[in-house]
């Protein structure tokens, strides 16, 4: 199911059976209690709620309730801080209320005769049920304290008092029992909720397992104590008070967000996709006055097809004032429409505008500001820009005068600038931006196509490059740098002598050009052809140089024939090698830095131990070249269409590989961080000990790779085509794989898989032996006819996976989600299933020889 959702919303759903099968959504809303006219973020609402839910609180279960309630987690505080021995707590929503007796700890002999001890002073008092009346055999609240009787009576003979009563109970020392009271939920097991459960029978067993029995009364689904519910439901705005519970503030006071949610969804209903509203309503509101933290959970139910809701592929929340007309449903289909067609779902990530409440006046204005301010520092950028260029430039005050005017102009086709605080609150509408560029792009496609046609007729006609052009660039070394270096380095633009100036522009044009062709993903050089005899010249005053000991950093050798040639431990940063023929070559432990090899033929070449930093072999081909133990890093290999190469022991850090032809190449012991080798051609490569993180793999193809022991963490291998894989051995953590690839026959034995993604994976016949899974997904992932013996599955999802024919011996399944999961004909002797999920799994066919399975899958 797709989920479109503001950031300021949260999600808590649920799908069982109650007399038919129903989807329960719930829209979660977090606010401020100090200021509660709006929500917070969820990242910052679960943030703010982790003290609570770290001790084991669950703030929803996901049910749809019959009715409001309110709960409450949190503490008595004594007023001014000054200690207490007795004092009352009190919370109400609208109409309800609630209030509470708190008194300091007491101890008593259970003598009549005898007095308890005087209350303890306190200054603060967890409300929770360990504080009220019960005790242990006490199904109603077996942690709580207070009930005398001799067989219950503790060593030292004293009894501890609760120290929370009923409004109205008595909290005299005596035998009466009295009523378990508190803010917070019971237990489903506790009889004030279990009562409500319904008959679990032999025909509840037979008929209706594992939904909730027909006679299951709605109140089951409601947490808080019954003096805690309404008749009805909660509507935004309503009044809330909360006495006592914040060590700061005596009373809390406040509103519930005026605010309504709204939830749609796409259903398939008779083989048509149908759009339509599921109504909701306020059934839960939690408050943590410790925490200045409020819960509101809107609740809506939908019928649905079967026990997954597999039927719901979209669902949409939102929410609006609750003063303002309702938007139709026709609006949010066309939102829904906007945020997931791929032609204009970029223009909307960042505009959740559409699913908040629509802006008053102010709200408005604030926006214009925003966008005001933002053109201003634009302005003042392109005026700062405007005063360095012009300050550099020999031209009249009527020149500089057009420049600006010309610059500083707006144009009515170009969107506006951005504010950066629309970006934060997601309230922008990023469509003009990417029509603009899109439009640009498509202006600069055609530009280049006219000048390709220009420049391949010209070069047509083009005498080739003379001898003393070529002198120029092999004899004229030159470094790129930042251009405000090159600024650095020459005088202050008003003492700059006319000389000075035109040597500045001309090293400004001479270092675009060569950053141009560091990052070009194919050779731009040799604009004219070279004479029949200009490789070999190249060559042969690059020998002399070397003879020399001239260094070969910054030359342009773009187009030489250097095969054959030994550059050991030369420094040759930034030299231009496009087109040049270096098969053969030695350049272990050269420097490379910067060098570009676009293009040119690297057959049997070695760049052992090499600094090849930022590098571009963008187009490089050839074979069998050595790359042992260079550096690589940030260099790009686009392209490249290398056989049997040997990277090994290399570092490869964000290098760019994109579309690289790497077949049978060696990447064993490499070490690669925000690597990108998407497409790129991989098979029969290995990367045996390799440490590879944050890398993109999509859609490469690495058929036959041999990943053994390997260490992989936070790698994309999306719509890859790995069958015969090799996984051996390998340490793998949050690799994500899903939705769609092909890794049959592939080998995972003795492997370790951590929070990675494997649904809809095709893994048939597949080797997985001894492998452990944790926290995975592998739903309606193709495991038939693979080997599973003796592997360890942990807290995985196998929603609709396909284990059928599968070797599952001696495997074990720990709280996996095993629900629709087809075990036919598998062989699941020795296995042990605990606390999993086996809802509508398929065991046809199957062998269970000592198969153990607990608890009964009745009682999940």
């Amino acid at each position: 199911m797709q989920i479109i959702k503001p950031r300021t919303l949260s999600l808590v759903s649920n799908t069982y059976h109650f007399h038919r099968h129903t989807l329960a959504i719930g829209v979660v809303g977090f606010f401020s209690l100090k200021n509660p006219r709006t929500f917070i973020s969820e990242a910052q609402g679960w943030s703010q709620l982790t003290p609570a839910l770290s001790s084991g609180l669950i703030l929803d279960m996901g049910y749809a309730k019959p009715c409001g309630e309110i709960l409450l987690a949190g503490n008595a505080y004594a007023p001014d801080a000054d200690a207490v021995t007795r004092m009352n707590v009190s919370a109400s929503l609208g109409k309800l209320k609630k209030t509470l007796q708190i008194i300091g700890d007491r101890r008593w002999n259970g003598r009549f005769l005898r007095k308890a001890s005087a209350p303890r002073p306190f200054h603060s008092m967890s409300l929770d049920f360990s504080r009220t009346y019960g005790g242990s055999g006490f199904s109603e609240n077996p942690a709580g304290k207070g009930i005398i009787s001799e067989e219950n009576r503790p060593k030292d003979g004293f009894f501890e008092l609760p120290n929370i009563y009923h409004c109205d109970e008595k909290t005299a020392a005596d035998s009466a029992p009295r009523t378990p009271v508190s803010f917070g939920p019971l237990d489903v097991m506790q009889p004030q909720r279990s009562r409500f459960h319904g008959t679990f029978d032999q025909s509840w067993l037979d008929n209706i397992h594992p939904g909730f029995p027909l006679d299951t009364n709605p109140l089951f689904f409601n947490a808080a104590s019954e003096d805690q519910h309404i008749k009805g439901f909660f509507s935004p705005g309503e009044a809330f008070e909360i006495q006592g519970m914040h060590p700061e503030s005596a009373i809390i006071q406040g509103h519930l967000p005026q605010l309504r949610a709204r939830a749609f969804v796409s259903q398939i209903v008779d083989g048509e996709t149908e759009f339509h509203e599921v109504a909701t309503a306020i059934d839960t509101v939690w408050f943590f006055p410790d925490l200045d933290i409020g819960v509101v959970i809107y609740r809506g139910t939908l019928h649905v097809q079967n026990s997954l809701g597999l039927d719901v592929t979209q669902l949409l929340l939102a929410y609006e004032h609750s003063d303002d007309p309702a938007r139709t449903v026709a609006y949010y289909q066309q939102v829904l429409k906007q945020k997931t067609d791929p032609e204009t779902a970029a223009g909307h990530i960042l505009n959740e505008s559409q699913l908040l409440p629509q802006k008053n006046a102010a709200e408005e204005e604030e926006v214009r500001q925003l966008y005001a301010e933002a053109k201003a520092q634009i302005q003042e950028k392109k005026q700062n820009w405007l005063k360095h260029i012009l300050a550099d430039k020999p031209l009249s005050e009527t020149e500089k005068n057009k420049i600006r005017k010309q610059v500083l102009a707006d144009d009515p086709k170009e969107p506006a600038p951005i504010p950066k605080a629309l970006v934060d609150r997601g309230d922008i509408d990023l469509s003009p931006y990417i029509d603009e560029a899109k439009a640009l792009a498509e202006k600069a496609r055609q530009d280049a196509k006219q000048q390709q046609m220009q420049a391949s007729q010209y070069k047509k006609n083009l005498a080739p490059e003379s001898e003393n052009e070529m002198r120029q660039r092999v004899f004229s070394p030159f470094k790129p740098q930042p251009a405000d270096q090159l600024m650095a380095a020459t005088p202050p633009a008003s003492q700059r002598s006319t000389s000075e100036q035109l040597q500045l522009a001309e090293n400004l044009q001479k270092n675009s050009q060569r950053q141009a062709r560091q990052q070009a993903p194919e050779c731009t050089a040799l604009s004219k052809p070279l004479p029949a005899s200009g490789a070999r010249m190249i060559r042969d005053w690059v020998v002399d140089l070397l003879n020399a000991g001239e260094s070969l950093a910054g030359r342009d050798l773009a187009g030489s024939d250097l095969a054959g040639l030994d550059f050991s431990g030369q420094d040759m940063t930034a030299v231009m090698l496009e087109r040049a023929d270096l098969s053969g070559c030695c350049f272990d432990h050269c420097i490379l830095d910067g060098s570009v090899l676009t293009e040119a033929d690297i057959s049997y070449a070695s760049f052992c131990n090499a600094r090849m930093q930022r590098a571009n072999l963008s187009g490089t081909r050839g074979h069998d070249a050595v790359f042992t133990g260079a550096d690589l890093s940030h260099a790009l290999l686009v392209a490249a269409k290398l056989h049997s190469c040997n990277f090994s022991g290399a570092t490869l850090n964000r290098l760019i590989a994109a579309e690289a032809t790497l077949n049978s190449c060696l990447f064993q012991q490499i070490h690669c961080r925000e690597g990108q080798f998407i497409q790129a051609q991989l098979p029969a490569s290995d990367w045996q000990d390799a440490t590879v993180s944050a890398t993109n793999f999509t859609q490469a193809e690495l058929q036959h790779s041999n990943w053994q022991r390997a260490q992989l963490n936070r790698c994309l291998m999306i719509d890859i085509k790995a069958d015969h894989i090799n996984f051996s051995g390998c340490q793998a953590e949050k690799i994500q794989f899903s939705n769609k690839g092909e890794l049959n026959h592939a080998i995972f034995t003795a492997s370790s898989w951590h929070i990675c993604g494997f649904s809809k994976l095709n893994m048939q016949q597949s080797c997985i032996r001894d492998a452990v899974f944790r926290d995975c997904d592998l739903s309606e992932t193709k495991l038939n006819n693979s080997d599973l013996r003796h592997s360890l599955l942990h807290n995985c999802l196998l929603r609709h996976a396909d284990l059928s024919h599968c070797d599952c011996q001696k495997s074990f399944f720990s709280s996996c989600t095993l629900v629709g999961t087809d075990f036919t004909a598998a062989d699941l002797s020795e296995v042990q299933l605990r606390h999993c999920n086996t809802k509508e799994a398929i065991f046809h066919d199957r062998r269970r020889q000592h198969m153990d399975q607990r608890p009964d899958p009745s009682l999940i």
